[in-house]
């Protein structure tokens, strides 16, 4: 039997089935290791620093529902003092507001595990892409969105 490059013998093919699984991860674990450079731990960096702007952001927004109801509050007061059964319901969105904020330093959390945990795979080579955290955010967006559609709908 003639060989030719990139065929492979019998005995070839035997070996690679008999070598012990972890010889077979640790090669392949100093090829990724070769893959890896600066890009990969900047890129990470730079998906570090969206999910804590996309936090700061929604902080921001906990903060003015949490204000509004104040707002309101003092507005209704200044235009009719005796409208003080009237907004009770306002002082809902201290609660709401401060549910959004609470969320939001949940999400800077997880952004910075899974920060760490990139940074550590990447340093071993073995790097997964892994989904958790943009569900977790689609998550609390979501809870969020409800919270102020109920917070409205109790309101008004």
């Amino acid at each position: 039997m003639k060989i030719q490059p990139g065929n492979t013998t019998r005995d070839e093919q035997r070996e690679s089935l008999t070598r012990p699984p972890d010889a077979a991860e640790n090669e392949r674990s100093q090829q990724n290791r070769a893959s890896v450079g600066p890009r990969d731990y900047l890129a990470n960096e730079r998906t570090l620093l969206a999910w804590i702007r996309t936090g700061i952001a929604l902080i921001a927004l906990g903060f003015v529902v949490a204000r509004f109801g104040l707002f309101l509050r003092e507005l209704g007061l200044h235009a009719n003092p005796s409208a003080q059964d009237l907004l009770v319901g306002h002082g809902l969105s201290s609660v709401v507001g401060t549910l959004i904020i609470l969320l939001s330093v949940l999400l800077l959390a997880l952004s910075y595990l899974r920060y760490r945990g990139a940074v550590r795979a990447l340093d071993l080579g073995m790097y997964h892409h892994n989904q958790s955290l943009t569900v977790a955010l689609v998550a609390i967006v979501i809870l969020i969105a409800l919270g102020l559609a109920a917070y409205l709908l109790l309101t008004s």
